[in-house]
């Protein structure tokens, strides 16, 4: 019987790769470093920043003529979201100290009117009466 290895395509694939790479990187390297490739990248990125800002205008005028929401709007959407949202804490803050402030004020209140409900009894008092429970210093002379 005759038995052979199967070819190694990885191997193969590797020698064909690092022999590409030994052939083509000097003179990749030399375009490069031309003043000319320099010079066309530069175009071709003004031209692409030059379409993409036309895009960017062409886009926010679509969105504007379907009345739909555009990225600056959600964008200035979102920043008043958030300081309604810090001024509703705020608000939230500046309730919790009043309500501890109004709780402590009814405990008082609530001892206060214990006080006077255990210790005070209710009578009816006319002017003589109260003439009467004076000392005789503090009486008027009748006339």
């Amino acid at each position: 019987m005759n038995t052979q290895t199967p070819p190694d395509f990885f191997k193969t694939w590797k020698d064909l790769y690092d022999r590409s790479e030994e052939l083509l990187s000097k003179p990749m390297q030399e375009l490069l470093g031309t003043e000319s490739f320099v010079s066309w990248m530069s175009a071709t990125r003004e031209q692409t920043l030059s379409h993409q800002q036309v895009s960017r205008e062409t886009l926010e005028k679509h969105w504007e003529a379907l009345r739909l929401p555009s990225k600056s709007d959600l964008v200035r959407l979102a920043g008043q979201v958030v300081d309604l949202e810090s001024k509703v804490e705020s608000l939230d803050d500046r309730l919790d100290v009043i309500e501890g402030k109004l709780d402590a004020l009814f405990g008082r209140l609530d001892i206060v009117l214990e006080r006077l409900d255990s210790g005070m009894t209710v009578r009816t008092a006319t002017p003589s009466m109260i003439v009467e429970g004076l000392p005789e210093k503090s009486k008027r002379p009748a006339k």
